[in-house]
Order: C-alpha cells, then structure tokens, then sequence
C-alpha cells in the first residue's frame, strides 16, 4: 500500500490542518481500475458493451470518472493519514484545496480534524463528601398528609362574605398603565392588560407573576363589588413593556368558593389508598425516604463531578464538541421555556443569556466527558447490549412511544454509540462516588 505524505499545521484549540499528498502511483492505479470499470459496463454507439476502446470511454465518462477517483483519494489519503499519525480524530471539520486528478500527477488536499485534548487526570478515588440527612421527621409527615387534604379540597360557592384568603374568585379585570391601556403597551403578553371569567387563588399558592399584589387586594371585597386596586410591576418583571412600572385595574367580584378540606375520615383514607392514619404516614414515610435518598445520591454525584471538574486541567477542547453540546442546551432551555408557557418574544429577550449560561454549560460537560472516558477507560468499565436496551426503554418510556421504534430512530440518526458512551460515562462516575471517602456529620 502506498505511504503518503503528510504535514500537520495547528489551526486552533484542538484542531490540526493535515496537508495530504496521494502519490500519483496510487492515482493511476485507481484511474485505471474506474477505465476497466466503465468499459465492461459502458453502452457507446458502435460497440458491443465492453468492447468499447479505453479512450473512447474516457472520452465519454472522463468528468464521472475523475469525481469517482477523487472520492476515493480523500477516504483513502485521510484513512492513510490517520494510520501513519496514530490520530484520533473526534471530528473532520473541513476539506479544501482539492487538487485536480491528473494521469501521472500526485493528488493533494488538506483535512481539518478536531483532536481530542491532552491532559494529566487528577486522583479520583477518595473524593471527600460530606453526608447529608436523609432520615424523614414527623413535621415533614404531618406536611404531606395537610397538602394531601389540600389536593383533595372542594370549593363551593358563598354569596353572604366578601372574599377571605383561601377562597378562589371569579373576577373581570382591566388595566390602565398611565393613560394606556395595559393590553396597548403589552400586546404579545395575553391576559395582562384584561381578561373575563378569569379564576383567581388568594392563598400562598397564588400566581406572583399574574398582577403582583391583586389576589391579597381582592381579600374583604364583596361579591359583585367593582375595585380600583394599584399594581407595582417589579423591575425584573417578565413583561418588559411593563417592567418597574405602576398600574391601576378596574377588577369586579363575580364569584366566590371556599375550600373545604376533607374530613380525614374513611373515604379520606380510601382515597388516600390506605385504611388509617398510621398507614397513611407509613407509606408517606416509605415515599420522602426514597425522594430524599435519591436526591442525596444525586448530589454526592454532583459533588462527585465538580470535584473533576475543578481539580482538572484542561487548556482546550474541541470546538465542534463544545458547539454541538451548547447546541443540544439551548434547544432543551428552549423547549423546556416553551412547556412552561414562556412566549417565543420572551424567549427571544433572553436569547444572550440563554447562549452565554448554554457555552459555559457546554463546556462543562464536554470537559467531564473526557475525564469520565478516561476513568472508564483506566478501570475497564463496560457497558452491555443488555444496559443499552434498558436505557433505550426507560428513555422510550419518558416519550411515550415504543422502545423499538426509538431505537431504529436511533440508529437511523447513528445516535446508538451515543447512548452507550454516555452510560458508560454515567458507570465510571458512579465508580468514582462508590470509591469516595464519606464523611458523616
């Protein structure tokens, strides 16, 4: 097989220039093999198929024969190129400066490559965490079985009381911002400038962000009553049309319900699927208990994480790999705004916030990436078929679609290494939380 000649140029954080010279043995060779080729298959006018002389052929197909010869060169000089500099590349970034093919000539090109980053691994066992609680109090039962009760309360409808605080009310509201009307200077944010029919809590549940102020002023109204009430928008208000400004709402009482809690007798139980009180608290007990291991077992891996992170020197990292990540967070911050009702004009206001926190996000997690591989790499942590499919069919189960169908989608999209990369990441630092040095207050 022919060697090459290669020389490398740095082209910027963890990114080389190859220049690559084919030489022109190995172009005649191929040209030669795509002439044969094409004339065992070509139809000319004349000519029996394959019977064609080579020039002829040449004259016919030489523009689909040279594209063909030069797709060849560049897999097979960038192939050869990586074997004779033991290079790993974690991208091919761009091809340029292709030269022509030529009988008798050599074919150059240069390759920009990302390469993965050189550093020395920090100790990884014996990380220092300091335990936190776990165990469950009475007062946090007590909290759950209230907020149950709360969950399964009944409003109903009172006419003979103005409103109190727990009630929720029925109100008609309008807003005027100066000498404009609220809906004139805000027009992209619904329902802040007026609304009908609009239901409104008056407990420590109520909105914040719905017209700061209005559901403690609506408390002693009477039903039917109409009110003036001011409202302060805070300067980081989220509606900036709005934001650090005062506001009057003309708002009328139409309706007003009461919470009833539920008595905790038999049928609040059977609700609650259990028969008593001591029962009811067991399996309260059983569920914070978990909740609160788990959230402790995630944590120590957080600490776990930084402490790589911070005790890790890494000058630089590839930036395809840093742009592909801050890519994938701002479509998850995007898709997660979007899901909380954030309108696409607030999304848009946030955009530079949203890209800096994405890149130093992303940079975070390309840089654990490589400390991970590394342990994974040193301890000799495998990931099977079998852990594979589980992860596929937890993950399918959270997108509400079959695991079959998930993972060709994967594997159409050549996602399936991925996954396996990232549970094998995922087992190195669950390695290095098992190998931490605990302490417990």
């Amino acid at each position: 097989m022919s060697d090459i000649q290669i020389q490398i140029e740095t082209a910027g954080p963890c990114r080389k220039t190859l220049a690559i010279v084919v030489p022109a043995s190995e172009v005649d060779s191929q040209y030669k093999k795509l002439v044969e080729l094409y004339s065992k298959r070509a139809r000319i006018p004349g000519f029996r198929p394959g019977k064609a002389p080579a020039q002829l052929v040449e004259r016919h197909y030489g523009k689909d024969i040279r594209e063909e010869v030069k797709d060849y060169l560049l897999s097979f000089g960038y192939r050869r190129a990586l074997e004779q500099t033991k290079l790993n590349p974690v991208a091919a970034v761009d091809v340029a400066d292709e030269s022509p093919v030529l009988s008798g000539s050599p074919f150059s090109f240069k390759v920009t490559v990302d390469l993965p980053p050189a550093f020395d691994m920090p100790a990884y066992t014996g990380i220092p965490i300091e335990a936190q609680k776990t165990e469950v109090t009475e007062g946090q039962m007590d909290e759950a079985v209230i907020q149950f009760r709360d969950r399964m309360a009944r409003f109903n409808e009172v006419k003979d009381r103005p409103v109190k605080a727990g009630d929720i009310v029925k109100i008609d509201y309008h807003g005027v911002c100066g000498e404009k009307a609220v809906e004139e200077l805000a027009p992209g944010a619904a329902g802040l400038g007026q609304g009908k029919d609009f239901w409104l809590r008056t407990d420590e549940l109520a909105d914040a962000d719905f017209l700061p102020g209005v559901a403690k002023a609506v408390e002693g109204i009477d039903l039917g009553a109409v009110r003036e009430i001011a409202v302060a928008f805070p300067a980081e208000y989220h509606v900036k049309e709005v934001a650090g400004q005062g506001a009057v709402y003309t708002v009328t009482v139409k309706e007003i319900r009461e919470k009833l809690l539920p008595e905790m007798d038999e049928d609040f139980f059977k609700m609650a699927g259990v028969t008593n009180l001591d029962e009811m608290k067991a399996r309260i007990r059983e569920n914070l208990q978990g909740s609160a291991e788990r959230k402790e077992a995630a944590r120590r891996l957080d600490v776990c994480a930084r402490h790589l992170l911070d005790n890790t020197h890494i000058d630089e990292l590839p930036q395809t790999q840093v742009q592909s990540e801050t890519q994938q967070i701002v479509m998850n911050i995007v898709r997660e705004n979007t899901m909380r009702g954030v309108s696409s004009d607030q999304i848009k206001e946030q955009r530079e916030s949203i890209l800096t926190a994405a890149a130093r996000s992303s940079e975070d997690r390309v840089k654990l990436s490589y400390i991970l591989n590394r342990i994974a790499e040193a301890e000799k942590i495998e990931v099977s078929e079998a852990d594979v499919t589980s992860h596929i069919a937890m993950m399918a189960s959270r997108q509400r679609q079959s695991p079959e169908k998930l993972r060709e989608d994967l594997a159409k999209n050549g996602r399936i290494e991925d996954v396996r990369h990232d549970l094998r990441n995922e087992k190195a630092l669950e390695f290095v939380v098992k190998n931490a040095t605990v302490k417990v207050a």
